[in-house]
């Protein structure tokens, strides 16, 4: 019922924004006027965008996907990509040590309160535990628990810094890599039919590919070390 309400609440904002929002012209109108501000001041808009990202994920705002997009209409896929593989990275990171160092406690007593959650910290802890840095590098490829979730719990593992940023860093790059290119794609067009064309659907596509392939090929290995959270349930 939950996952209905939100795919029902997901559909009438955007048949709702189609019906009584701005018009093609005036979107792709702003959205040339936002490209020509950027073009203008491109490296100090680049690196706005860089610290405000960092910030946000840095104080687990959940973001990164809407970012992402942003970041790809705005700077280009390599650019963008750039942009956003470092900032969330360093943010995730930020996030991380925040948890460890300074919400250490309160987290932990508010964990040992949901037994949900106290199950998933201590898949968390075997997992560091049994593979390291290719545990954290499965679990940010198989999208199953939300970005700022893995940051939190994360940090109250026994992981290393170095280790837990580059393998986030590596584990987000094919994601990243998608939904900044699907922003790009969106960036690049003159008129909303073009979306429907191949040269422009094929990050939206794999960005629906990738993400379940990874999460059979991750997932089983995850599976076998005894870990259970990939089976669909999420932090909530």
């Amino acid at each position: 019922m939950p996952r209905l309400f939100v795919a029902l609440l997901v559909f009438g904002a955007v048949t709702a924004f189609f019906v009584f929002g701005p018009s093609e012209a005036e979107i792709l109108g702003q959205q040339a006027a936002w490209k020509n501000s950027v073009s203008d001041q491109f490296w100090l808009a680049l690196l706005l965008f860089f610290v405000v990202e960092f910030v946000l994920v840095g104080l687990s705002v959940p973001v990164g996907t809407g970012l992402s997009l942003i970041a790809g209409v705005l700077f280009g896929r390599w650019y963008g990509t750039l942009a956003v593989s470092f900032a969330s990275s360093i943010g995730a990171l930020l996030a991380m040590l925040v948890a460890r160092y300074v919400l250490s406690e309160s987290l932990r007593r508010r964990i040992a309160r949901r037994p949900r959650w106290q199950q998933i910290l201590n898949s968390l802890d075997r997992g560091v535990e049994r593979d390291g840095w290719f545990y954290m590098l499965l679990i940010r490829l198989t999208p199953v628990l939300p970005f700022f979730g893995v940051n939190l719990g994360m940090g109250l593992t026994r992981i290393r810094a170095f280790t837990y940023y580059w393998a986030t860093q590596l584990g987000m790059l094919p994601s990243t890599f998608l939904v900044v290119s699907a922003g790009a794609e969106v960036g690049e067009i003159s008129s909303f039919r073009e979306l429907a064309s191949l040269e422009h659907l094929w990050p939206l596509m794999l960005l629906m590919i990738v993400p379940v392939v990874l999460k059979l090929l991750a997932g089983r290995y995850l599976r076998q070390g005894g870990d259970d959270i990939t089976e669909g349930r999420t932090v909530s």
